[in-house]
């Protein structure tokens, strides 16, 4: 169990971001040489120079400084034209895909034991969940939710269940994400530290009728 929590706190770590068809892992969590060395470089790329002066005197919103004095895109760490730099960022990129495949066999095993559960419950046999599922259908969705200053005027992804037969979502921070339709009203998921929310999607939900 160790192992699995573990892995969970290096996932939490990452700072993946979503858009429209895909997800991008282009917002490294960087280690502080890494990052430090990001921060001097910014200071001799021209181009990053001129975004800084556009942020000190108010002229862009998409640029931004963090608390650590680095130029951010979007929530995004502006990388500066240095080959060197970059291949650094892109070695530290692949040895996270080395986690995220260990992560996502773990993950596979948890949906497996809990769709048996749900079987047994449903007074079903294990072979027909396994008729029912063929080999499945694995894929992983990372979304970052960064903080809002004004979310009332923010609109989130459209209303939807999921087209699939279970759902495994762990969220990793006081982002609340996740909302439910309760009395025709929209409810906040509160994240809930160290823990899964499985949410049974429509093709298990169409099964039973």
């Amino acid at each position: 169990m160790v192992k699995e929590w573990d892995m969970l706190e290096e996932v939490s770590s990452w700072n993946p971001r979503l858009e429209k068809l895909k997800i991008l892992f282009g917002n490294l969590t960087l280690k502080s040489p890494l990052l430090e060395r990001i921060k001097e470089a910014q200071k001799t790329d021209p181009t990053i120079q001129k975004n800084v002066e556009k942020v000190q005197k108010g002229e862009t919103l998409d640029f931004k400084l963090g608390s650590e004095g680095v130029l951010r895109f979007r929530d995004r760490i502006a990388v500066p034209a240095d080959e060197r730099l970059r291949r650094e960022i892109l070695e530290e990129s692949h040895r996270s895909r080395e986690s995220l495949q260990e992560y996502s066999i773990e993950l596979k095993s948890l949906a497996l034991k809990i769709l048996n559960l749900i079987a047994k419950a449903l007074g079903m046999k294990h072979e027909e969940i396994e008729v029912l599922l063929e080999e499945g259908l694995q894929s992983m969705r990372l979304t970052y939710y960064p903080p809002c200053p004004q979310p009332e005027l923010v609109t989130g992804l459209c209303h939807h269940s999921d087209p699939v037969s279970l759902t495994i979502l762990l969220q990793i921070n006081d982002v609340q994400g996740l909302q439910i339709k309760e009395n025709e009203a929209w409810v906040p998921v509160l994240p809930l530290p160290n823990a899964f929310i499985v949410n049974v999607g429509d093709i298990l939900e169409i099964s039973q009728l």
